[in-house]
């Protein structure tokens, strides 16, 4: 495979549906975003494809994530999975492909076999995780030939990641974050008002740039323009040290979204 450059900004699809979906593809795609992210859970892949077939961007210009199901359990159900996706999106690559969370240690295994193949074969750019905690890396790493490129977690001021993040770098796994504003109580942090307020920016523009200067690519999730335009915008300004001990001050440890550990598929 090529070498290339995941964005460090994508657009998130969880829970976007209907007829503006490609309203917000067009937008997205006009504001400058280069990635975005699917799911066969999210049921809009089709609606995705479509939206990115009449927006006529060059496939070349568009960085596609993908995810292998919850109940997809064997290598063959990972082929037949990953197809489905091509056809959906209505492309013969996925840039990159994810197991979507960790179940017991043989089903990660099995489906991961699945993943190394398709990377093996050019099927896809790029193989990784999504919500795997340390342990569920190490298990995988006993059998796997190919170390995860991504894992994909949950990630804002509440649930930082500090210690995985650590421990992915280590590992050479670079950390993509979703939810970065899942606990909207964090607009109304006082902290981030006033570092917000200094530099002219808004609050979820901060969290972002937070998580920029941590070296973690983001998924961002809006509807509207002024959002994803404003998400988007955050190249033109850098907070300072002592900022970023601020923001990390704030961690609480708290989740928005179901915990690896307990979540049983």
């Amino acid at each position: 495979m090529e070498e290339f450059k995941i964005p460090s900004l994508g657009l998130g699809t969880f829970r976007i549906s209907g007829e503006n979906i490609e309203s917000i593809i067009d937008i997205a795609i006009e504001s400058g975003y280069a990635m975005i992210d699917c799911a066969p859970v999210y049921n809009n892949e089709k609606e995705i494809g479509l939206a990115l077939k009449n927006n006529g961007i060059l496939r070349k210009d568009i960085f596609l994530t993908s995810k292998v199901p919850n109940e997809v359990s064997s290598f063959d159900e990972v082929i037949k999975s990953f197809e489905k996706s091509c056809i959906d999106l209505g492309v013969d690559v996925i840039d990159l492909y994810l197991i979507h969370w960790p179940s017991d240690k043989k089903r990660n295994i099995d489906v991961w076999q699945g993943l190394e193949h398709l990377y093996k074969e050019n099927k896809v750019r790029a193989i990784g995780v999504c919500n795997f905690n340390v342990n569920h890396i190490d298990d995988l790493l006993e059998e796997a030939e190919i170390v995860p490129m991504i894992n994909q977690v949950e990630l804002n001021v509440n649930l930082q990641q500090i210690r995985l993040q650590e421990y992915c770098n280590e590992m050479g796994i670079a950390l993509m974050g979703y939810g970065s504003l899942a606990d909207i109580t964090v607009l109304e942090n006082p902290a981030i008002k006033k570092i917000a307020s200094k530099h002219n920016k808004s609050i979820v523009q901060v969290i972002l740039r937070w998580a920029y200067q941590r070296g973690v690519i983001m998924l961002s999730k809006a509807s509207s323009q002024l959002h994803l335009e404003e998400n988007i915008d955050i190249q033109d300004f850098k907070l300072s040290m002592d900022e970023m001990e601020i923001i990390k001050s704030l961690s609480n440890g708290k989740r928005s979204y179901p915990d690896p550990e307990n979540y049983l598929i």
